[in-house]
């Protein structure tokens, strides 16, 4: 076989193992999800939950992991006639041996980006002759993240866990 037959092959392989049942499927009882659960922040572990990384701030000398979370109904899982959605920021704080969990910020559902110490949210332009609604960002200041932030034009609180919550590494 060829060196494009092999290829073709590999293509056939992958692409039958992203079909496989189970492929991909989220474990629920590790990593994060187990950080989360000991800090009682709920989440579905039907499949509607979704956590992923989204990059590393550091201030204050400090080094706090952020995440992205979701939480997105599905038709097969939800009980009335309207699909729900939450969004959420999370925030870690990282030494070397340990991840704490310190909460979380509920925000909307759309892109956002980390630049140095600052989460910025792209909500596009203001319409002609609109102002804009706020900052859309919440910037991290020598303390960590600050207790609240101006997103879309709403005052986001930062929601935190009652003490930070550890899992070693």
């Amino acid at each position: 076989m060829g060196l494009r037959g092999s290829r073709i092959v590999a293509a056939v392989i992958i692409a039958g193992l992203a079909v496989a049942p189970g492929w991909a499927k989220t474990n629920y009882h590790s990593g994060i999800w187990n950080i989360l659960r000991k800090a009682h922040f709920c989440f579905a572990e039907n499949g509607d939950s979704r956590a992923s990384p989204a990059g590393v701030i550091s201030a204050g000398g400090k080094n706090y992991d952020i995440w992205r979370y979701s939480w997105e109904e599905t038709p097969q899982s939800k009980a009335g006639s309207t699909e729900h959605a939450a969004y959420r920021i999370l925030v870690l704080e990282r030494t070397k041996t340990v991840l704490s969990f310190l909460g979380n910020y509920k925000v909307d559902g759309v892109p956002f980006r980390i630049r140095e110490r600052t989460i910025k949210f792209d909500y596009g332009r203001p319409k002609p002759g609109e102002a804009p609604k706020g900052d859309d960002e919440i910037a991290f200041g020598e303390n960590g993240p600050p207790s609240s932030a101006v997103i879309d034009g709403e005052i986001r609180d930062f929601d935190a866990v009652p003490y930070p919550l550890i899992d070693c590494q």
